[in-house]
Formats: C-alpha cells, sequence, structure tokens
C-alpha cells in the first residue's frame, strides 16, 4: 500500500478517536448537566439517525456538505459507507475491509473550555437545550443537544472575531434508528488491517493544549499522531519522504507565521500539508483557524532541502 493509500486509510482513524469517549452514564433523559464533559458524554451514548448540512466558512469563501449520519451506543454510521465505533472503521460495502486500532486513550475535555447557563430552545420542533461554551471571554462555540436524546442537533464555531467558522445542523432527525446496520457492518468477516501504537514519532506530547492521545503506526511506516482538548482534534501524519498525494491537488498555498503550507478545506475539517527535509507532515482537523494558527507554530516547520542537498540527491538518488 503506498503513502497516498495509507494516509487515505489512516484519517479514518481520525474518525474512531473523535467517537471514542467511555460509556455514557445511566443518566434520566433532560437532566442538566455542570460541564461541557458530561454533556459530551451523554451525546457518545446517543441513539438517533439523521441528515445534516455542514458549512464551514475560511478566509471568505464558504464550503458546505450534506452528510447522513446514525448512531447507536457508541457506532456511528457515516453517510451508509462507514461504519466506525469500539476501535474499529468498517466499510459499510461488503467486501471494503476494516481497520482495527489496537488500543487508544480516550481524552477529557481540557480545562480551557466553560459552559453558560442552559438555555431551553427548539431545534425540529424538538425539545431541545442550547450551551454556550466560552473560551475565557470567548464564545467558542453553540451546541443545541435534543432534550430527549442528548443527540447534538446543531453546533456553530466561532472565530476570535464572533464570526462563524463552522455550522452543522440537522435538517432530519430519527431519535429510534434500527440497529440492524451496525450489527452488520461490525462483523463484516472481510479483511481488516491493523493499527499499532507506534514508539517513533517526532510530535510533542502536547501543543498548546491539545493533548497527545497515542501514535499509531499504519501501512509504509506512516505515523499517526492523534491530539484533542476534548472539543476538537487533530491528528498529525508523519509520512517518509515527499510522496505525491493527490488529496491536495486542489489545495491553496496558505501562510501561517511567514511558512507557506498547503491547506484544503472540506465541509468538516482542514487538511494542512507541509514538508520537511526527509518528513512529510499531513495534519486533518477540525480546529478553528486561530487554533489551527498557534499549533503549527509549535510543530515542525517547513523548510526545504539547501542547494547542496539538491543537488547531491541529484547526482546520487
Amino acid at each position: 500500500m503506498n503513502a497516498t493509500r495509507a494516509l487515505r486509510a489512516s484519517v479514518l482513524v481520525v474518525a474512531v478517536s473523535l467517537v471514542a469517549a467511555g460509556p455514557a452514564a445511566a443518566t434520566p433523559s433532560g437532566l442538566l448537566f455542570d460541564d461541557l464533559e458530561q454533556y459530551l458524554k451523554e451525546a457518545s451514548g446517543a441513539d438517533y439517525a439523521g441528515t445534516q448540512i455542514v458549512v464551514t466558512v475560511y478566509q471568505g469563501k464558504t464550503t458546505a456538505g450534506v452528510v447522513s449520519v446514525a448512531h447507536a451506543g457508541e457506532m456511528l454510521l457515516l453517510s451508509e459507507r462507514t461504519v466506525v465505533g469500539d476501535g474499529k472503521v468498517s466499510g459499510a460495502a461488503e467486501g471494503t475491509g476494516s481497520i482495527v486500532i489496537s488500543d487508544w486513550n480516550r481524552l477529557g475535555v481540557t480545562g480551557r473550555y466553560t459552559t453558560g447557563e442552559p438555555e431551553n430552545v427548539r431545534h425540529l420542533g424538538r425539545k431541545a437545550r442550547s450551551i454556550a461554551v466560552m473560551e475565557g471571554e470567548l464564545l467558542r462555540a453553540q451546541i443545541v443537544f435534543d432534550a430527549e436524546t442528548n443527540a447534538p442537533l446543531a453546533t456553530q464555531v466561532f472565530n476570535t472575531d464572533g464570526s462563524a467558522f463552522r455550522q452543522s445542523w440537522m435538517f432530519q432527525f430519527d431519535p429510534t434508528p434500527s440497529r440492524g446496520v451496525y450489527e452488520r457492518s461490525s462483523d463484516d468477516g472481510g479483511e481488516y488491517t491493523v493499527m499499532l501504537k507506534a514508539n517513533a514519532g517526532t510530535s510533542p506530547g502536547e501543543v498548546v493544549g491539545y493533548r497527545l492521545g497515542d501514535r499509531y503506526s499504519g501501512p509504509d511506516d506512516v505515523v499517526q499522531s492523534f491530539y484533542s482538548d476534548g472539543l476538537f482534534s487533530f491528528s498529525l501524519f508523519e509520512i517518509e519522504g515527499a510522496p505525491q498525494l493527490s488529496r491536495f491537488d486542489d489545495a491553496v498555498v496558505t501562510s501561517f507565521g511567514g511558512a507557506k503550507y498547503d491547506v484544503l478545506v472540506t465541509p468538516a475539517q482542514m487538511w494542512v500539508r507541509w514538508t520537511t527535509p526527509g518528513t512529510t507532515y499531513v495534519l486533518v482537523g477540525d480546529l478553528p483557524p486561530d487554533h489551527l494558527r498557534d499549533v503549527l507554530a509549535e510543530l515542525p516547520r517547513p523548510r526545504k532541502r539547501n542547494l547542496l542537498s539538491r543537488l547531491w540527491r541529484g547526482l546520487f538518488g
């Protein structure tokens, strides 16, 4: 498997990590909680299905998409193609195989976030609670949780100037989905790739409030390091050499701190690529722009080989 396919497969672990919260406590529906982590833990155990719109606005450009989701316990089905949960990512289509994670850490919410007083609202005609997530004095996010199932119905993430960076909202919602699809997909009996913990990797244990959960080793010695602050998260991939990654064909060269990066914006994630001598880095995450800028400043910076190194490599390979 080449580095491009390895990256495409490994990035599915991002989705696993995002939903890998602890089992939800046996709490009556509609109960108000004291902090963000309790709301997110309840949401991780909710049963629901629906269709949502995701919109990201970055540097004046809007990117949007429609995603179908279904959630039962800790199993998540994305657009009827990928089933995520229990340390496993499976293709819903027969014969597409699975990725199994040998072990991974469950990271809670860091102390950088607090929640405001819950507000009773309605979404899709259903009773819900809107929770303001504060980062110091900044309104960082507004999340609407269904009062009956605790499912997240709508989310807004804000920039430092108060403008919206990313919005997602359900426009179809079913609080009683069938579990059959999860049972079929969680035991596909096909081929699978095991993602093992990696001892290699140069990334630090913490990056401006984002904690390292684990490192995983994939095909072609690609190393993935997963970071989270409990609300947002990213994976950092380290790939030997300078492979041609077709996903970045439409990327835009963007400057952060005076250095140039290839940036690709999708509705739900930011993809960033850069190179140092001997290594290509790819960051995939849902970070708001100011967090992304601060994270990149703490990671290895883009650098090209000097003239002598390029001549030597050209002559001798």
